[in-house]
């Protein structure tokens, strides 16, 4: 019975885990920086993908 309902559940649960990590990553970059975010820092561009948190070197 709990399959039936699991593509329902995570439809709702993935966008909010999504959203919240989001929030927590930016956070995380204001505090290091001291209120300023240098996105450029951070977050790039991965292939087709944009605002990945990824090192210089690749997406880790």
């Amino acid at each position: 019975m709990s399959d039936y309902y699991s593509a329902l559940v995570s439809k709702k649960i993935f966008p909010k885990l999504d959203n919240l990590a989001d929030r927590k990553l930016r956070g995380w970059a204001k505090r290091r920086e001291k209120g300023n975010i240098n996105k450029d820092k951070y977050w790039r561009t991965v292939g087709e993908r944009n605002w990945c948190v990824s090192t210089e070197i690749g997406f880790e």
